[in-house]
């Protein structure tokens, strides 16, 4: 994978870190060692592309992205559209985890679950957002507001 950018940082491998992203047409990030912990990429809008050491895989609406620690990857906002939008969070996973995502491997050595159903992308879209809003909840705080339907308001 030839690349020019520098790498990319990435937040220390012991943090859970979540944000919601909006990124235009240029965006680009480049890790030859990959990140100290794994990353998942939530896709809710615009097009996408990751790749670990083999092609770049697409990333549409309703579909997650999984990069192992440690691993070669890049992500990019796939050149032929203007933007790429929805949440990403960087952890360590549980044991079991890598068995679950076995099926679902791509040439390079990244994770793509593609499609998730319409249906359940409001429930995707909602855990990430209670996620993020808890992953900033500071200890000896009141816990996150949440909004009647049970949903952390970041």
């Amino acid at each position: 994978m030839p690349e020019t950018a520098a790498d990319t940082p990435s937040p220390p491998a012991q943090l859970l870190v979540a944000s919601r992203f909006s990124q235009p047409a240029d965006y680009r990030v480049t890790r030859a060692a990959g990140a100290a912990n794994w990353l998942l990429m939530w896709t809710a809008e615009g097009r996408g592309q990751v790749r670990g050491s083999g092609p770049w895989v697409a990333q549409r609406p309703g579909d997650l992205a999984v990069l192992p620690a440690h691993r070669r990857h890049a992500y990019r906002t796939d050149p032929s559209v203007r933007s790429w939008g929805g949440w990403w969070v960087h952890f360590q996973p549980r044991a079991a985890w890598p068995a679950w995502l076995r099926e679902h491997g791509r040439n390079g050595g990244v994770y793509c679950v593609a499609g998730v159903p319409a249906a359940a992308r409001g429930r995707v879209d909602a855990a990430f957002r209670r996620l993020h809003a808890d992953a900033r909840w500071a200890e000896g705080e009141a816990p996150p507001a949440q909004d009647p339907a049970g949903i952390a308001i970041a």
